[in-house]
């Protein structure tokens, strides 16, 4: 104990009082998933991968361009609305 406290003794109390505060903070704490910061970062993330797509699925669909066309588009307009919508969530969350 501290000298500043001048207590001469512990008491079971003590230690118990401070073994449940130490739990209950574990307790209280959020898992990764539900934190509104990953939310916010899992949007971003999708906005940024919304501008990269056109690449990507060119890269990947090159033999079928009619079909490579429409899911270019398609992926892209689902990752930025979806990306957009986490992002804000997650943004509003943690505000």
């Amino acid at each position: 104990m501290a000298r500043s406290e001048r207590a001469e003794v512990v008491l079971e109390r003590h230690l118990v009082e401070a073994f449940e505060a130490i739990a209950k903070l574990g307790i209280r704490r959020y898992p990764w998933y539900k934190r509104p910061a990953t939310e916010y970062g899992v949007g971003t993330f999708l906005v940024g991968f919304a501008y990269a797509t056109p690449s990507v699925v060119n890269s990947v669909w090159e033999t079928l361009p009619a079909a490579g066309a429409v899911a270019e588009y398609a992926v892209m307009a689902t990752s930025f609305v979806v990306g957009c919508f986490f992002a804000l969530h997650g943004w509003f969350r943690g505000s």
